[in-house]
């Protein structure tokens, strides 16, 4: 049971007559009210519409025939607002006590919704690197938020396997052989793909042999088409290994080249010659983005070469309808250099007769030291960010907990170091610029995964140290219900979090949940406190480690309940 849900109903209860009596039957959007004039406030500006009164005068109309309701104490209109008292006693209790009952406090009711999340998508030519890190990151986050709120979701991984790129990397293969057990194919095979493009630039031979491999591949060729499907599902080994080490599992891997050779690809570039949208140049077939509002110097958008083979993009197409027969909704994210493309892919999709996917654009993450480059080998790999920031973490644990052996302290820095990261990556708005910076992500006291994990960690200590204990609920000081009262919010936040597809409403949430508990415990006294505060604060301490584990759980943030 969402508690503001609970709340909104019966202010509107407590209004109920005054609502009849101007027949309003509408909704009404909540607010929170200001500090010392209530806890919600609704807004009387539809009601004066419908009324024919002013908003003033329907706050005042309404105050009038203000009834009490559960939960609901008083009613006060404050210009074009009536707020709403709560009874914070009555209503701290029901919150507290559905926290502890209720086994998945904030899961949303069953949508009856299926959507399928497509993030990272990264070319397999070599590991994921630092740049594209927000991409996983975010797509990942958002699939948990998303499930929590109700809906059916699956994420997926598009492998873009039939590209130039995917045959350089396994005519690479072919010319300096295949990893031995136990290494990592994606970074040997990545110096293979800088070797090759080396040998092209200088060697015309080498070029025409690659060349080769490319036509007999697009053509079906069975023996090019096994090795880049084998070396490419090495390289997957390794990628899918760097984001576990994030806590990433992805649903379902989908190949591009499965899409093509299954013929989808040739019927979107018959039924784009059906619908009249298609132009033709020197034997390449194209559409003009002029014609559906996009302005620029060159609007043709390529959808087949000279040669007749197809591009990335209409190949992309024919993903999406796929992608379309296997779910209700779709959900696309993407670097912001996508921009363009994905805008072209909706044109085509909606020339088509198809729905178009909602699409999530996201800035590169950067370092202190600048923005990296891909093809010259001097990428920053997550893998490298990863190690460092579990061997950050560990020399700070090293210096806060003697009292732990090496593996204790080890184990808890590998969790300290994977969640830093993705926390201090999905605080920040997806198209908002980042740098990555050592020192946020790994502040013990600042906006960071550590200050949140340590706030999970001390109220688990506190219930340690508690032993067994009967569950109170009454509570009476102004730090309980500022806390209580954030507890309250988390189903909103969820729901909220899925509804507008912004992951990082909910690592500021539980950021400021953690701070609103801290200044609880260093207010109050739970274990050493008199009957009945010890037994309320203690089953308030229980809540919002529930709730705290639930929100970390949706960021992919450990929950430790030692650090």
């Amino acid at each position: 049971m969402n508690p503001m849900e609970v709340l909104r109903r019966n202010a509107l209860l407590s209004v109920e007559e005054g609502l009849k009596s101007i027949n309003f039957t509408g909704s009404v959007d909540f607010q929170r009210a200001p500090e010392g004039k209530g806890f919600l406030a609704m807004p009387c500006f539809q009601m004066a519409k419908h009324a024919k009164m002013g908003p003033a005068d329907v706050a005042k109309s309404l105050e009038s025939s203000f009834k009490p309701a559960e939960y609901i104490a008083e009613a006060r209109a404050y210009g074009p607002y009536l707020n709403f008292f709560i009874d914070h006693r009555e209503f701290s209790a029901f919150v507290v006590k559905e926290i502890i009952d209720n086994g998945d406090y904030g899961r949303g009711e069953k949508k009856g919704i299926k959507i399928l999340l497509e993030h990272t998508s990264a070319n397999p030519t070599g590991p994921l690197h630092v740049g594209r890190a927000r991409n996983p990151i975010i797509g990942d986050t958002l699939a948990r938020i998303l499930r929590k709120a109700g809906y059916d979701v699956e994420t997926e991984y598009y492998v873009d396997d039939i590209g130039r790129q995917a045959v350089m990397v396994a005519w690479g293969v072919e010319r300096f052989g295949k990893a031995k057990k136990g290494e990592r194919a994606d970074y040997l095979y990545v110096k293979h793909y800088q070797m090759v493009n080396e040998l092209m630039e200088g060697d015309e031979t080498i070029k025409e042999s690659v060349s080769e491999w490319i036509r007999r591949y697009e053509n079906g060729d069975r023996e090019i088409t096994e090795k880049v499907r084998d070396t490419v599902n090495e390289m997957m080994s390794g990628i899918l290994e760097s984001l576990r080490r994030l806590g990433i599992e992805l649903d379902n891997l989908a190949y591009e080249s499965d899409i093509v050779f299954s013929g989808k690809v040739k019927e979107v570039v018959k039924s784009l010659g059906e619908k009249g949208a298609l132009r033709e140049e020197g034997g390449a077939l194209y559409i003009d983005l002029a014609d559906y509002g996009i302005e620029g110097k060159d609007t043709r958008f390529f959808i087949t070469r000279s040669d007749g083979t197809t591009l990335y993009t209409t190949r992309d197409v024919a993903y999406h309808i796929d992608k379309l027969k296997r779910a209700d909704r779709l959900i696309d994210i993407l670097g912001e250099d996508h921009r363009l493309q994905s805008r072209a892919v909706s044109i085509i999709l909606e020339i088509l007769g198809y729905k178009t996917p909602e699409v999530i654009f996201y800035a590169f993450v950067s370092l202190p030291e600048g923005r990296m480059s891909t093809r010259k080998g001097t990428v920053v790999y997550l893998d490298d960010l990863i190690d460092e920031a579990v061997l950050r973490a560990y020399e700070e644990v090293r210096k806060r907990r003697d009292d732990l052996n090496e593996g204790e302290m080890r184990g808890i820095a590998e969790a300290i170091g994977s969640s830093a990261i993705r926390y201090n990556i999905i605080k920040v708005q997806a198209e908002k610029q980042m740098v990555f910076r050592w020192e946020d992500a790994l502040n013990f006291e600042g906006d960071s995964a550590p200050f949140i994990q340590y706030s999970y960690a001390r109220a688990s200590s506190i219930l340690r140290k508690a032993g067994k204990f009967h569950h109170g609920y009454e509570f009476t000081e102004k730090g309980e219900f500022d806390l209580i009262m954030k507890l309250a919010e988390f189903p909103d936040i969820i729901e909220s979090a899925a509804g507008k597809r912004r992951a990082h409403t909910m690592a500021q949430y539980i950021r400021e949940l953690a701070s609103v508990f801290n200044a609880f415990y260093r207010d109050h006294r739970v274990i050493d406190a008199e009957e009945p505060a010890r037994s309320s604060r203690l089953a308030l301490v229980e809540a919002f480690g529930k709730v705290m584990k639930e929100g970390m759980g949706t960021l992919g943030i450990n929950a430790l309940d030692r650090m």
